[in-house]
């Protein structure tokens, strides 16, 4: 792989067998050891992968529907007839082994389908769900002059300066002058989507998104959250992370991305540490670094 590389129309299952690292590794990279276990033991197909790929596609790439998505039938999932029709339908829709899908249960069904055909299904009740957020989304002006030009998914290869280290990011949609990452969510609260930020890292990953982008296309962007609560009646809202928030991330996604490329120099992947002087997190004490997002502080 070259330095950088744009490839608008990859796949996103290709752009997950590349090999390089994407956010949700690097953010790993906190216990090496987890990290390992995922790249030793990759994840199985789960249904909320289904559900948060459904919401990228219902709004970034509509078009796309038909194409991925099969509206399952309204068969019932318990008696022995039910699973003989829907081994009739997995069958005539393609799947290629019907006996390693109904002998799972019935959760597993639009999973293990998935692997075997890569179509996705979609139940009536979802689609009609799905489509509300997309209304919502489509009510809100600044979502839409964000997701206005550029493209949708493209996948960016770069190699990190100072470590050595291969990365890739995949924008969920890209134009000349923001980045735009959406997010689905119980609660669109200002106060609850940033507790959101620091509990799965997304200011981490924004600040490797950036990166990634100033390197393969020599551009500056800013970047920007779609937000949409998963229950109705599916409040839409956009926000941007304050600078100092934003510089919290981009000290932190530095510091994991050095401490990966030591793991990989050295092949050692340490776990947790021993303490023995455990304190309170901060805001239990009230000092420590905060973090101050849409002038809320936690």
């Amino acid at each position: 792989m070259s330095n950088t590389s744009q490839q608008p129309n990859l796949s996103n299952a290709d752009y997950h067998a590349e090999s390089a690292y994407g956010s949700t590794s690097v953010k790993q990279a906190e216990v090496p050891a987890v990290l390992q276990y995922h790249q030793n033991n990759p994840q199985e197909y789960k249904d909320c992968f289904r559900i948060g790929s459904l919401i990228h596609t219902c709004i970034l790439e509509p078009e796309k529907l038909n194409e991925e998505y099969l509206t399952a039938p309204n068969i019932g999932k318990r008696s022995k007839a039910d699973r003989e029709s829907w081994a009739d339908w997995f069958l005539e829709h393609g799947a290629n082994d019907v006996p390693e899908i109904i002998t799972k249960p019935a959760a597993n069904w639009y999973g293990e389908f998935q692997k075997q055909t890569g179509i996705s299904i979609v139940t009536p009740d979802e689609l009609s769900k799905f489509m509300q957020m997309l209304h919502s989304v489509q009510s809100n002006s600044e979502a839409v002059s964000l997701l206005s030009g550029g493209r949708a998914e493209q996948s960016l290869f770069f190699t990190d300066d100072e470590t050595g280290v291969n990365l890739k990011v995949r924008p969920d949609q890209l134009n000349d002058q923001f980045c735009t990452d959406i997010k689905s969510t119980r609660n669109a609260k200002p106060h609850a989507f940033a507790r959101s930020i620091m509990d799965f890292g997304y200011h981490i990953s924004q600040a490797m998104y950036l990166d990634g982008i100033k390197q393969v296309t020599g551009r500056d962007v800013q970047y920007r959250y779609i937000v949409i609560q998963k229950d109705a009646p599916y409040l839409c809202v956009v926000y941007q992370l304050s600078d100092e928030s934003a510089e919290i991330g981009r000290v932190k996604y530095r510091e994991l991305l050095r401490k990966l490329a030591e793991c990989l120099e050295s092949d050692q992947w340490p776990g947790l540490e021993n303490n023995f002087d455990l304190s309170l997190p901060a805001w239990a004490l009230d000092d420590g670094e905060q973090i101050t997002f849409e002038g809320v502080t936690l």
